[in-house]
């Protein structure tokens, strides 16, 4: 007898995943390997359309380092199996620029030119990127029409002068909708990021992610705010999601409340985000105008992240909310989240091991929320002592049909065979 195309799927991803435990030698070893790899899965996908379907999403994408981009083409071009990766059929591309990278006709055309994701990083500094002296800028833009979405990862210690120009070119693009900037301390970052509405004012999504560890960037955003928002979010006006993650020192802190100020001004202008991620899992947040504004009035908002000092009662009815919190919420405040679709609690207890805070706030907001579709997502800080309370909570919610707990859990087991009797809960430990 067949099995059905779930356990397929099961089956097809471990057999494939497995094998990247395998160790090697040398490189060569690796494509070899990966030679008879692909081609076992191009077996596989000729069975049936529902296989194809299973093996394409396991071909479509590579993560490579700088200095085996010429390695990988020297064994994709030869008349082998190896050419089962279709470059032309690529979905994301990852290169670690670990070493000077000239763009060749070869790589622009193999790799560059029809895939969706693009991310570089850039983990020292001895890696730039830029293009063939015999390759023009509008080349590139003409001919790439598919990148949609565009990672630059910076570390802290690199400037990103070598490698501008090429960046500033992808930018470029038509096509992208999706920037994430993970940068380091380079002033220069901040003045790229400054400059976007110039190259892509079409983009909707926008990710400012601070990997510095002295919080050099979180400086230039927070002494700067009017710049930030002023000159560039301001000017990118199909922007629908918006993520800011940055470090809490203390020259953040000491400026935060400007921050918040202008933020909460850019938001009550015409902006019309529906995803914003502030801050996820720092309790910082603390303008009780802008959270109250978030929480209760910015009506266009459908899913938010945020790490916040205070929590008002929701009234705005969000597909997801994600929040830091305490140990300690207010019933009002939980009876909300009944206008919450899927809901996600990372807890930071103040309280020390031996206290059940946190068993006590995931109890409640299973007994005060008794609506359709509901998913809580709770995330353990200490240590959840699983009780009687908890399991007859679970036991009484016949409407919660995804429980995922992570996290130091005691008594997992009897929480586990709770849920695999439980008639709605679809999702099991």
């Amino acid at each position: 007898m067949l099995l059905n195309n779930y356990l397929y799927n099961i089956l097809i991803k471990y057999l494939w995943n497995c094998l990247d435990n395998i160790q090697f030698n040398d490189d060569n070893s690796v494509i070899q390997f990966n030679e008879h790899r692909k081609w076992c899965l191009s077996s596989v996908s000729l069975v049936c359309w529902n296989f194809y379907k299973i093996t394409r999403s396991l071909n479509d994408s590579i993560s490579l380092s700088s200095e085996k981009i010429d390695l990988f083409l020297q064994y994709k071009n030869k008349n082998s199996i190896f050419s089962n990766i279709n470059t032309n059929q690529l979905y994301s591309l990852h290169i670690d620029i670990v070493s000077p990278l000239t763009i060749s006709e070869s790589i622009l055309s193999s790799l560059f030119n029809n895939i969706n994701i693009l991310s570089l990083r850039f983990p020292s500094n001895h890696g730039s990127i830029q293009l063939s002296p015999t390759i023009h800028h509008e080349t590139v833009k003409q001919n790439n029409k598919s990148i949609r979405q565009l990672t630059i990862n910076y570390n802290d210690d690199l400037s990103i002068f070598d490698s501008e120009s090429f960046i500033l070119t992808l930018l470029s693009l038509k096509s992208l909708e999706h920037v994430c900037l993970k940068v380091g301390s380079d002033p220069a970052t901040f003045k790229l990021l400054i400059s976007l509405p110039s190259y892509c004012s079409q983009i909707t999504t926008l990710e400012l992610v601070d990997y510095d560890s002295n919080g050099s960037i979180s400086w230039e955003y927070l002494n700067s705010p009017q710049t930030l928002f002023g000159q560039c979010l301001s000017k990118l006006t199909n922007l629908k999601s918006l993520k800011i993650e940055l470090k809490g020192t203390i020259a953040f802190l000491q400026m935060l409340d400007q921050f918040q100020d202008h933020l909460l001004a850019y938001l009550k202008t015409d902006v019309q985000l529906k995803r914003l991620s502030l801050f996820r899992r720092l309790l910082l947040m603390n303008s009780k105008p802008l959270l109250e504004f978030l929480f209760q009035q910015y009506q266009c908002l459908e899913e938010l992240e945020i790490g916040s000092n205070y929590i008002f009662p929701i009234e705005i009815p969000f597909k997801k909310l994600s929040l830091t919190v305490r140990n300690r919420l207010d019933d009002q405040i939980i009876q909300s989240f009944n206008r919450v679709k899927s809901l996600t609690l990372y807890n930071k207890p103040q309280f020390n091991r031996s206290y059940n805070g946190e068993c006590d706030i995931l109890t409640r907001v299973i007994q005060l929320n008794q609506i359709a579709c509901l998913s809580i997502t709770f995330q353990v800080g200490f240590l959840l002592i699983v009780n009687n309370q908890l399991i007859e909570a679970i036991n009484n919610n016949q409407t919660l049909q995804y429980l995922y707990i992570t996290g130091n859990i005691k008594s997992k087991e009897k929480l586990s065979q709770l849920l695999d009797i439980h008639p709605t809960i679809r999702n099991k430990i």
